[in-house]
């Protein structure tokens, strides 16, 4: 069995006395020490400080700005917390700090150098960071240990000149600290307690659950700091290549670093493999959880990301032979019954092949959804015009790291590029006319995730979002398994065709799978978080299909809706109409074929140079006994009344359509606009509140500044008053004085002192009083100023309030008109449905005529064909601005809607 001292290695170190010891040349703190440099001092400031002790060399001064100093750099938040559990851990999370500049607790510092170096009782990792406008050198020192010290190290006056000797410092100061506290993650110390007794197999696998978090930890951080590698870190001294492979290199340290995590994983499995011999089921799950677990912490050639896997051969066999594991790494997984893959079969077709490792983009675009890593508010798809419109997007920031690692491993530049990519898959699937199912077509229990409007592409994906109502998970390449609640299969009409179709969309944003056929598989479930949403049960909706169970899409998959109408319209049978069809070639003719009146013979070869016409009329005569059995052609009369009938018919209907449209576009208006209205009272209301605040502190300095007023009155009063007394006394002692004789030459020298004194109040009083005049004029200036400044607020007042009662007053009026057409709003939807199936009938009657008409020069040259000409442009107008457009700049021209 294999010793675990790396997990758990700890000195036995006494603690010293933190301060300076002049004897050992050491400067400790409670927690660490490290050797003084020669020729350097410390000075030590105590454990409740910010640093705990700094360092300069002797007789150095602020010029120099030559220190060291050291700082607890402990993080108290859970996130950190659970994360810093270990040092392989606490030095992945290290270095991401410094490596992913989107990383929680991100540094502005740039990493110049990072290596690692053994001290006592801990690693140590060291990095050199850049400086302001580069003067100087600086480095970070970080010991891993539960409390994370930091030594910071600062040579403002040394160039690059003297950079190798900073390092050897700096290197040398590293290799001399000792950390008096470890600490063994309690998951750690339980696993290790598995390997001497028999332990419960459910406790067991709970144990190793909890163990397995170590290794994700180690793991997480990789993927960030390897990109960091290659697309920045020291860019402007290694060439390209040189970048790759110290990327790659990354990912084989973080392999190294859960070698004695695995081993004690293996161990401990070897050991409770004993007690479960007779019990095949657990000793089975035992050796898969193991298996999975150490499958897991591992990054194999075939699980980097795509850019990595699409080098040239050559550059690929260098990324494995950087990449291959260890003698130890080999013994591990030999042991726990997991192969490392060899480049010999990494074609051979199997299911370890790289492309199903990473999900194709349109499962990537789905699982943002389905995850919860990104979520649309309320507002933030707007309906307008039969198309839904992304407003907004919100990142779930629990999840934020766990999507930076999405991107980067699917070849994206960060998040933000990632998110870019998804919008625009949206947007691609919201052009789908295909996947747009009328509101009333579906049951009203789901109305409230289905959103604002008819279901579209945008919110038929967001249906993923609401509680991973479906889920789309990629198990291999061009298959797809669906997961999806009951509920949605019920009450959405053709659902599975829809979620095919959402599918075919989101691959034709890829050339690599545009038109490639694939595979889905439904699989029902029940999501009762889903229920929490719904409004009432689910009926089941006509149009509802049965599970497919499995489907394979080779083409664009057609959508069975169906256009609901509730009206049909009138058939005319005056409308002269073409209808073709198809002769079936293979049968023979019924019968002998006889050669009719105004059969031509063959002439070869015909020059065409002008509209060749047709004259029925030239055989009228001999034509005449077959009038009976002959229809006979429509005169230019009839065709002008045919034609003003079907653009009758089509106006009408074109009209219908957009009014329909028009009076739901304004119901889902008036819906939004009222969704609308509390957050803008709310901002209105604060607006208020905020200006009454101003106003209320301006009526505050005034009533600050009247009531200073009073008080500085007051003591004037007081003042004068005291000025008055004194005048009084002095007058008194003047009086005295002269009333002495010549011989009271002790009391005339105690009036004069007494008069002095007096005098010299009398000054003091006199100043106070200037200076409680001067600032009595500031208070009235002040006064004028603060006076003048709370009319703006009650007129922004004023004027806000207005805009709050006509906010309300419009409230209201949106309330009324909603409740108004409420009543109709249930057939709005099939109203705008039938009025477009009425178009479209029209508008195909239309095309229909027009293809089939002809005009003989005669007719050309007739008042009703001008007539004809006049009705049609008359009409094009009329129909362009219902939304109707010719085809072609023809006289008669086809139209589409």
């Amino acid at each position: 069995m294999a010793d675990h001292e790396s997990i758990s290695e700890t000195e036995d170190v006494q603690r010293p006395t933190p301060g300076v010891d002049p004897e050992t040349n050491r400067v400790s703190s409670d927690y660490l020490s490290c050797e003084i440099p020669d020729g350097w001092e410390a000075t030590y400031y105590g454990e409740n400080y910010t640093p705990l002790f700094q360092m300069s060399p002797k007789g150095s001064g602020p010029r120099d700005d030559v220190w060291i100093d050291c700082e607890m750099g402990v993080d108290t938040s859970p996130y950190w917390e659970n994360r810093r559990d270990t040092p392989e851990s606490r030095l992945a999370i290290t270095k991401s700090v410094y490596f992913s500049p989107h990383n929680i607790g991100c540094y502005s510092l740039t990493p110049l150098d990072y290596h690692t170096v053994e001290a006592h009782g801990c690693k140590c990792a060291i990095i050199q960071v850049a400086t302001r406008n580069n003067v100087g050198l600086a480095f970070n020192i970080i010991a891993e240990s539960p409390r994370n010290a930091t030594l910071h190290a600062t040579f403002g006056s040394w160039n690059n000149d003297r950079l190798d000797e900073a390092r050897e410092l700096v290197d040398r100061l590293a290799k001399s600290i000792c950390v008096y506290e470890s600490d063994t993650p309690s998951y750690v110390r339980d696993l290790q307690e598995c390997l001497d007794s028999q332990v419960d197999p459910d406790h067991l696998f709970k144990v190793i659950a909890r163990y397995s978090s170590v290794l994700e930890n180690i793991k997480e951080e990789t993927p960030n700091i390897a990109r960091f590698v290659k697309q920045a870190y020291k860019a402007d001294q290694r060439i390209e290549h040189e970048r790759l492979i110290a990327a790659v290199e990354e990912y084989a340290e973080s392999n190294k670093s859960v070698e004695p995590y695995l081993e004690l994983l293996a161990d401990v499995a070897d050991a409770q493999a004993r007690y479960l011999k007779e019990d095949s089921a657990n000793l089975d799950k035992l050796r898969q959880i193991v298996a999975e677990t150490s499958r897991g912490s591992i990054f194999f050639p075939n699980s980097l990301p795509r850019d990595f896997r699409k080098l040239p051969q050559q550059e690929w066999e260098e990324v494995e032979r950087t990449l291959a594991p260890s003698e130890r790494m080999r013994a591990i997984l030999s042991r726990i019954g997991v192969e490392w893959p060899n480049s010999d079969n990494a074609d051979d077709g199997s299911d370890s092949d790289s492309d199903a490792v990473v999900p194709d983009l349109p499962t990537v675009m789905l699982t943002l959804l389905s995850d919860d890593y990104v979520f649309f508010q309320n507002n933030e798809i707007s309906w307008s015009k039969g198309h839904h419109v992304i407003k907004g997007l919100q990142v779930n920031s629990p999840k934020q790291r766990d999507l930076a690692t999405i991107a980067v491993e699917n070849g994206f530049d960060d998040i933000n590029d990632l998110l870019n990519y998804f919008i625009a898959f949206m947007g691609e699937v919201e052009k789908d006319e295909a996947l747009v199912v009328p509101k009333a077509s579906i049951s009203k229990a789901l109305h409230p995730i289905v959103r604002r409007g008819d279901l579209t592409g945008i919110t038929l994906a967001n249906l993923a979002a609401s509680m991973a109502a479906f889920r789309v998970l990629n198990d291999k390449p061009n298959n797809y398994t669906v997961v999806y609640d009951g509920t949605l299969a019920d009450g959405i009409p053709h659902f599975f065709d829809l979620i095919c179709r959402l599918l075919w969309d989101l691959r034709l944003c890829m050339t690599s799978l545009k038109g490639v056929p694939f595979q889905v598989t439904f699989v029902r479930c029940r999501n009762l978080d889903l229920c929490q949403l719904l409004k009432g049960n689910v009926s089941r909706v006509e149009g509802a299909q049965n599970n497919p169970v499995s489907v394979t899409v080779s083409e664009e998959p057609a959508i069975g809706l169906e256009v609901a109408t509730t009206e049909e319209a009138p058939v005319d049978e005056e409308v002269p109409s073409v209808e073709l069809q198809k002769p079936d070639l293979t049968q023979p003719p019924r019968g002998n074929v006889s050669r009719v009146n105004g059969t031509q013979d063959n002439p070869g070869t015909v020059n065409v140079t002008e509209a060749p016409t047709v004259d029925p009329g030239e055989h009228a005569a001999q034509g005449a006994a077959s009038t009976s059995t002959a229809k006979k052609a429509p005169s230019i009369s009839e065709k002008r009344a045919g034609l003003e009938k079907v653009l009758d018919r089509l106006l009408t209907a074109a009209t219908k359509y957009c009014e329909a449209n028009e009076a739901l576009w304004q119901y889902e208006e008036d819906e939004r606009t009222l969704e609308e209205m509390p957050a803008k009272k709310k901002r209105l209301e604060r607006k208020i509140r905020s200006i009454q605040r101003k106003q209320q502190s301006i009526s505050d300095e005034l009533t600050e500044n009247a009531s200073r007023k009073h008080d500085l009155q007051e003591e004037r009063k007081q003042l004068l008053s005291r000025a008055d007394m004194l005048e009084e006394k002095a007058h008194e002692l003047e009086e005295e004085r002269g009333g002495l004789g010549f011989f009271s030459i002790l009391r005339k020298s105690q009036i004069d002192s007494a008069l002095k004194t007096i005098a010299s109040r009398q000054d003091e009083i006199r100043t106070c009083t200037e200076q409680i005049d001067e600032e009595l004029k500031s208070l009235a200036r002040t006064r004028r100023k603060l006076l003048k400044d709370i009319k703006e607020p009650e007129g922004k007042i004023a004027r806000e309030q207005a805009k709050l009662e006509e906010l309300l007053q419009e409230e209201k009026e949106t309330k009324d008109r909603l409740e108004n057409a409420e009543k109709s709003h249930g057939t709005l939807s099939t109203e705008r449905s039938t009025a477009k199936g009425q178009r479209t009938k029209a508008l195909k009657r239309y095309n229909d005529l027009i293809s089939g008409q002809l005009f003989t020069s005669a007719e050309k040259k007739s008042d009703e064909y001008c007539e004809m000409k006049e009705l049609m442009a008359s009409a094009l107008t009329k129909l362009k601005e219902q939304g109707i457009t010719p085809v072609s700049k023809a006289t008669f021209p086809t139209l589409k809607a």
